[in-house]
């Protein structure tokens, strides 16, 4: 029988999916009887009967076969090679997911394994709700050699590994080049400046095209401009934030704030991005209704589909003072 034990996968930037590690029955070179034999075989048949080993999983959407179709083909990988083992899926949307699960482990009831972000992960390792996951690295030297210390330490106290990376995030603006070719505009390259994106969104608002997909009821949704966060000096700043010396209110993101009020009064995102979520920017996107969308690797599949060759990807602006 399974102990309860909640795992904690932290969505942070490097990747370990799932790990299936499966164990063969033992088995013994010693010759036996015939019956004896004859026995044993009728074990294994009742042993293959028997009800399969069940593992909650909870995840951030609530459809992972559509929203996370890379993770959704890694469980059905996994129990095709472990037949005896059934993924349950536990799904919400972010929000809800992380409402929930810190629900879940005040009463006991954490699914075995759950995605979650790093700093209620953290609180729920100082309120002992989490597997220390030190011994799994220890006899899994391949998952743990892959891994950077430093990603490891991210969710590390005091030698207590208490989650492991979810998947890699890259992130940044998908683009839709018809529409980039429609009305004159030079697509994005890596080295494209603020400036220059200012002016793209000039002309795509003169045509009454939004520039950039984005939905503000998602405040997840904000991947493009982590880039943007480091080149005004986030890896620079932010362990002096974490230690009480700095805050995140300082002229360095404050310029960088700026920015993103700059492209907000230039009317670079749809007029009702007070009102969608992050699944909206994307409909948007796809239509064809927006030139560029805030996303990442995860919905390559389904822009691919929607735009085929029309399909860019840029990292994002390179900044003057940043």
């Amino acid at each position: 029988m399974l102990k309860k034990i909640g795992v904690s996968i932290l969505c942070i930037t490097l990747i370990l999916a799932f790990v299936g590690c499966s164990s063969p029955a033992p088995t013994s070179t010693t010759e036996k009887p015939e019956a004896t034999e004859a026995v044993t075989s009728t074990e294994t048949t009742d042993s293959a009967q028997q009800e399969p080993v069940v593992i909650s999983l909870g995840m951030h959407v609530a459809d992972t076969q559509a929203q996370e179709p890379a993770t959704w083909a890694i469980i059905k990988a996994f129990e095709a090679a472990n037949p005896n083992i059934k993924v349950n899926i536990i799904g919400a949307e972010t929000d809800e997911h992380v409402k929930n699960m810190k629900l879940l482990s005040q009463t006991g009831e954490l699914p075995d394994i759950f995605w979650m972000l790093p700093a209620p992960a953290k609180e729920m390792q100082e309120a002992g709700y989490l597997l220390d996951l030190t011994e799994f690295l220890d006899s899994n030297p391949v998952v743990s050699d892959y891994l950077p210390q430093s990603m490891k330490d991210a969710a590390n106290a005091d030698g207590f590994q208490y989650g492991l990376p979810y998947q890699p995030l890259v992130t940044g603006f998908w683009y839709n080049k018809a529409l980039f070719q429609e009305y004159g505009v030079a697509e994005p390259v890596p080295g494209t400046t603020f400036d220059e994106l200012m002016s793209m969104v000039a002309v795509f608002k003169s045509h009454n095209v939004a520039t950039i997909a984005q939905g503000a009821k998602s405040p997840f949704s904000v991947w493009a401009w982590l880039t943007a966060y480091c080149r005004y000096g986030y890896y620079d700043r932010i362990d002096n934030i974490l230690a009480g010396s700095d805050k995140f209110n300082n002229t360095d993101f404050a310029a960088f704030y700026g920015k993103i009020a700059e492209l907000s009064k230039a009317g670079a995102f749809p007029t009702n991005i007070a009102t969608i979520d992050y699944f909206q920017a994307k409909d948007m996107f796809l239509q064809g209704q927006s030139a560029m969308f805030d996303s990442g690797h995860w919905d390559a599949q389904a822009i691919s589909e929607a735009l085929g060759e029309n399909a860019g990807f840029w990292w994002g602006p390179t900044f003057t003072d940043g």
